[in-house]
């Protein structure tokens, strides 16, 4: 009798060390796995942050392009003494063009609608111009970047050119308008992005 009620008692204790055993690493697993979906989390969140910074250094280059050519005031302008297109005209609207590209390879890499909303207004806008630009040598491509054929550009109209380009009332100021948004966009929608702070964060704050 009483070597069963041993028997029984180590049963006992080896079925309750199984059973905090198996518990104990339920919990394990579940911490582990907690802690993986955060660390996810935060790279997601520290990607989607670059590309978002990304779009919006596109997104200022653009408008400080778009702002250099559509500027009318008598020191700056360079369409108030042309009766050409000059070669510092080219050089600006080229610029342009290769940072309206780049603002438009950049939020292709970025899911926030905001942003790619204020995008898709921007080249939907642009597209109203197709014929003006076509006309001095600038093409639409499928993929909504631009084009320009230089020795087109240099030989067209200068009126044509300063209509498309300079003033309030130009393709390219909307584009300045545009790019402003962009940026602002881009730059909320980043601050609204939580990233845990790095270890190296954390000891720098000490």
């Amino acid at each position: 009798m009483g070597s069963e009620m041993c028997i029984r008692d180590r049963r006992s204790g080896a079925y309750k060390k199984l059973v905090r055993s198996y518990y104990n690493k339920t919990a394990s697993t579940d911490k582990s796995n907690t802690t993986s979906t955060k660390l996810n989390s935060n790279k997601n969140a520290i990607a989607h942050k670059r590309e978002l910074t990304e779009v919006k250094d596109a997104a200022d280059s653009l408008y400080d392009a778009a702002g250099k050519l559509t500027d009318t005031s008598a020191s700056k302008s360079l369409f108030k003494k042309a009766d050409k297109v000059t070669n510092d005209i080219t050089s600006a609207v080229k610029d342009y063009v290769k940072n309206y590209n780049s603002l438009i390879e950049e939020a292709a890499d970025t899911t926030n609608s905001k942003v790619t909303g204020k995008v898709s207004f921007m080249t939907g806008q642009a597209n109203a111009y197709k014929s003006s630009l076509e006309k001095v040598g600038i093409t639409i491509n499928s993929d909504k970047t631009l084009s320009i054929d230089e020795d087109t550009f240099k030989k067209s109209d200068i009126s044509d050119v300063k209509k498309l380009f300079n003033g309030s009332g130009s393709m390219a100021y909307q584009t300045f308008v545009r790019a402003s948004d962009i940026s602002s966009a881009a730059e909320n929608a980043s601050c609204l992005l939580y990233t845990s702070p790095s270890p190296r964060d954390l000891s720098t704050s000490r």
